[in-house]
């Protein structure tokens, strides 16, 4: 499921595409903050895509080792090597070869704390792109409200250098509502359309074993 927020021209024609299954030829960034949420959260639409640009914000290991030695790594550097191998192996499964990879190599959960300097290496990498998919801002993971953050910021960044800046696109993620957990869906908004992608059995398949 997509939000559209503040499109260019472009941005109803690439909506168009993706909900109609049809390929987008548009030059797209994909902005995440760990390894693993692009294709979670966009990625069937990134295999219909001709020419993607995907970003990670972080490397997916965070400093304090939980999730590393819950999972049998005894380093940070070989649970965040693992992570980027697993993604490798999650593109190749969906068919996607992006035309441009960026790891920026934040530790988990300390994007907040380099908001600046992302925004500026975001706002360089997304000049030559027509349209931008990320998390949205919903209070959920804070890596996820930070790229969220970063990108509108660079986009900002772009106009206010005489540029223009990419559509603005969101994938859905998770957040609390109500006190449960709302995975896979925005908080409503009237003034921001939804279009949800739509998957026939071939295209699940494939997401599954990506996921897998």
């Amino acid at each position: 499921m997509l939000h559209n927020v503040r499109p260019k021209a472009c941005a109803d024609e690439i909506l168009d595409d993706l909900a109609g299954g049809d390929p987008v030829t548009a030059p797209l960034a994909v902005v995440a903050a760990h390894p693993d949420d692009e294709c979670l959260s966009f990625g069937l639409g990134m295999s219909r895509a001709r020419h993607v640009h995907l970003i990670h914000l972080t490397d997916g290991a965070p400093l304090d080792m939980a999730d590393a030695r819950r999972a049998g790594f005894e380093t940070r550097v070989s649970y965040a090597e693992a992570r980027r191998l697993e993604t490798e192996a999650a593109l190749a499964a969906l068919g996607v070869a992006p035309a441009r990879r960026i790891e920026c190599l934040v530790p988990d959960q300390t994007a907040v704390e380099r908001l600046a300097a992302l925004s500026e290496k975001l706002a360089t990498e997304l000049a030559c792109v027509e349209a931008v998919i990320t998390h949205p801002y919903e209070g959920g993971h804070p890596d996820h409200d930070a790229c969220a953050f970063a990108v509108q910021a660079a986009c900002a960044l772009i106009l206010r250098r005489g540029g223009r800046p990419p559509a603005r696109l969101e994938f859905a993620s998770y957040h609390l509502r109500a006190g449960a957990l709302a995975a896979g869906r925005f908080f409503p908004d009237p003034r921001t359309p939804e279009v949800v992608l739509p998957a026939d059995c071939y295209a699940l398949e494939r997401k599954r074993v990506a996921l897998a």
